[in-house]
């Protein structure tokens, strides 16, 4: 571990010798006594202290003599004093590299995990696998930034560090794609996308909710002497994992707009999306950019109630419902984060019980309520309303108000 430690019986302290030749005390207080125990190794009393052992976390334990203990010094957890630092070339197929950083309070390990971020070095993911000291850049990271977090560990805790994210490891705006001819002077800029805000979901014409989720994606296609074919690549994450049809423009001397059309989204959800362009000759991709889909507004609640043995108390009820989705959205998309349904009972205008059920991925509730002959004395018409929450799909909605005579 590259330091000395000295059991020192006269002084009643610990030293460390480190391989420097640095000279420090990391225990007792120079006085014979009994050690208190969960404060400062060095403000503490040891009693001839004779033998030390080191343990791979780096706790230190020392054979307490005349107080016939065997004590543990426990080192403080790690403290960054310097962040890590990557080197190699962010570029797809080159190989980036890290050290370590610097730490005070001697970790004795490291770990190391990579990171996707952003163009701007924010938002960043983990990259599953890439635990090593090492990571080899993939095409998924074109047009955002790479960083590196080391987590040091010793006995007394563990604390991270992150390092600088790196550049672009695709540059977005200024890298040049040949002309398919023979060298010229005038190389043809790459394909971008245009930045700009954030498009929202469009819904198709006609009234009431959206009968399908749709969006327009738009792009910017640079001047090219080259035809280019162009698509765009969405998914919900930035490793994207879907794209539209690819389609093909002419040369032309000006930039040109593109769009593209992509239906089916879930309701609810962030999208990634970004333009993909190709000449004879290379490729290049788009910022990447975001879209929101809205909440599904349910389209109707249905519920009935049975009763069962309406004759004397107690009452019971037995609520059934069921959820008539907007068309094209499926129940496995709609009720698979679950929901419930809670139910207000009254009776004359008074609030008798509130009772929740789960609704059930098919989209339905089915639960029994109770009611003893106090609560409901004689004879009457009870009033049931219930309403929905706690679907991250749906939007809340009420159903209509049932009724059902008891006594």
């Amino acid at each position: 571990m590259g330091a000395l430690y000295v059991a020192d019986d006269v002084a009643h302290v610990i030293e460390k010798i480190t391989a420097d030749g640095q000279l420090s005390v990391i225990a007792g207080n120079g006085t014979g006594g009994h050690p208190t125990y969960g404060g400062l190794a060095t403000a503490t009393s040891l009693d001839l202290p004779l033998a030390i052992v080191v343990d791979p976390a780096g706790n230190v334990y020392v054979a307490d003599a005349l107080n016939f203990t065997i004590d543990r010094l426990t080192p403080s957890a790690p403290v960054s004093t310097a962040g890590p630092a990557i080197t190699g070339s962010p570029q797809v197929g080159q190989t980036l590299s890290t050290d370590s950083g610097s730490w005070g309070n001697a970790p004795f390990t490291e770990s190391y995990q990579w990171e996707d971020c952003d163009a701007v070095g924010a938002g960043c993911t983990t990259i599953p696998g890439a635990t090593s000291a090492s990571y080899a850049v993939t095409d998924a990271h074109r047009g955002h930034t790479i960083r590196v977090v080391v987590t040091a560990l010793n006995g007394g805790g563990s604390s991270s560090a992150s390092s600088a994210a790196t550049a672009l490891v695709a540059d977005n705006a200024a890298v040049t794609i040949p002309a398919p001819d023979p060298p010229s002077s005038t190389p043809s800029p790459a394909t971008t996308t245009t930045p700009g805000p954030v498009l929202a979901t469009t819904a198709p014409a006609g009234s009431g909710p959206a009968r399908s989720l749709a969006a327009t994606l738009t792009g910017e296609v640079s001047p090219s002497t080259a035809p280019v074919t162009y698509r765009f690549e969405y998914g919900t994450h930035a490793s994207y994992g879907r794209s539209t049809r690819s389609q093909t423009l002419a040369p032309s001397g000006l930039a040109q707009t593109v769009r593209a059309n992509v239906r089916g989204l879930v309701p609810g959800t962030v999208y990634h999306y970004r333009l993909v362009a190709t000449t004879p000759s290379d490729t290049s991709y788009g910022h990447d950019a975001t879209l929101g889909t809205p909440k599904a507004q349910l389209r109707r609640v249905r519920g009935h109630i049975t009763p069962y043995h309406a004759t004397q108390a107690p009452y019971r009820f037995r609520l059934r419902g069921w959820m008539r989705l907007p068309a094209g959205l499926t129940r496995s998309v709609a009720c698979r984060s679950g929901g419930t349904a809670t139910v207000t009972v009254t009776r004359d205008g008074q609030v008798l019980a509130t009772h929740r059920m789960r609704v059930s991925k098919d989209c339905s509730y089915d639960s029994t309520v109770a009611f003893t002959a106090a609560q409901l004395p004689g004879h009457g018409r009870l009033s049931f309303r219930t309403s929905l929450g706690g679907n991250r799909q749906l939007m809340a909605g009420l159903a209509p108000t049932l009724h059902a005579v008891f006594g």
